[in-house]
């Protein structure tokens, strides 16, 4: 009884004091905007990142060579030079296969079987082709990355939890379609995730409920921290070797890994207009054989991306597990 009293004196006082009402109104309305939008956020907000723009750093203290563009037939020396540097020393590399254009060759499918068999070679999934993600919707991105990963272990008997999108270009598309075929490992580079941040998805219709047991699976954010050669305005731009190890030593120190990049054009002669040709360029190979010897004889490890997730602490020193699923907010 109490209660049905309050009424009239409540609506007594709206009469009264018309800016009651109309700020009560657009309170309302805010709040709901503001809940909506917590709840329909895009699933970014669960990606754990490491680096000096994320939440994680790593225990591991090691480096991961990336080696992205593996398929057949093409500049295969660049490819099997690389891969061998790193065989010969029993280290580990990561390698990321353009399924659609691997099968056929041979030498090139038998030389990644063989370093997965021996626990040398980490598989990372490049894509089925060379596409930007963020052209596909999230079916598109979910079925690729599913005929992808099936293909791989048809060829080399392990599937991948490893994405490097082609052109470093993902969005929230990418990671719902991660989630939903089970892969934990984003790489790219530190600006596509800054792009993620600001930009969001490309598709507000595909944000789903956080509580969605697939939606709260944890993204675990690596990027690359140097590439062996940068493609700058139309041409291909060395890093030295000083330069590299530089780098990979001030982000162990700061984060615990670094992820130096390659691609199989690095190792091959240019023509007169800046194009790879097929003739393996012996300097660069080299180059990287003087590298990979300078992090072995300063005891730098050479690993892979899950071990790197495996060590994986926040910036306070608090040891997170990789399985962890508990959503980071950026």
């Amino acid at each position: 009884m109490i209660s049905f009293a309050l009424f009239p004196s409540l609506l007594s006082c709206f009469r009264h004091s018309p800016i009651i009402v109309v700020t009560t109104v657009l309170l309302s309305i805010l709040t709901v905007l503001t809940l909506s939008n917590f709840i329909l956020q895009p699933s970014f907000s669960e990606i754990i990142a490491f680096g000096n723009n994320g939440t994680a750093i790593s225990t591991c203290n090691c480096v991961v060579f990336r080696m992205d563009g593996i398929q057949d037939y093409w500049i295969s020396a660049g490819q099997l030079a690389a891969m061998n540097q790193f065989v010969v020393r029993n280290q580990s590399l990561t390698l990321g296969i353009l399924t659609n254009d691997t099968g056929e060759d041979t030498d090139i499918v038998d030389n990644v079987r063989r370093g997965v068999e021996s626990g040398l070679f980490e598989l990372a999934m490049h894509g089925a082709n060379d596409t930007d993600h963020t052209t596909l919707s999230e079916e598109q991105q979910r079925n690729s990355l599913n005929q992808s990963n099936t293909k791989i272990v048809a060829l080399f008997g392990n599937a991948s939890d490893v994405f490097v999108p082609p052109f470093d270009a993902f969005n929230a598309e990418t990671l719902n379609a991660m989630r939903q075929v089970d892969m934990t490992i984003l790489s790219a580079n530190t600006s596509s995730f800054n792009e993620l941040q600001l930009g969001g998805g490309s598709n507000n219709e595909s944000s789903t409920l956080l509580s969605d047991p697939i939606q709260s699976r944890t993204i675990f954010y690596v990027p690359s921290t140097i590439s062996f050669k940068d493609y700058f305005d139309d041409q291909y731009l060395r890093n030295s070797v000083e330069d590299i190890f530089s780098n990979v030593t001030q982000s162990i120190g700061a984060y615990g890994y670094a992820v130096v990049v390659m691609n199989p054009t690095d190792f091959m002669i240019l023509d007169p207009v800046g194009d790879p040709t097929e003739t393996l360029n012996v300097n660069e190979i080299t180059d990287l054989s003087r590298l990979i010897d300078m992090m072995l004889t300063n005891n730098i490890p050479i690993g892979s991306f899950s071990e790197i997730t495996a060590g994986m602490q926040s910036q306070n020193n608090t040891l997170m597990p990789s399985s962890n699923s508990t959503s980071q907010t950026l």
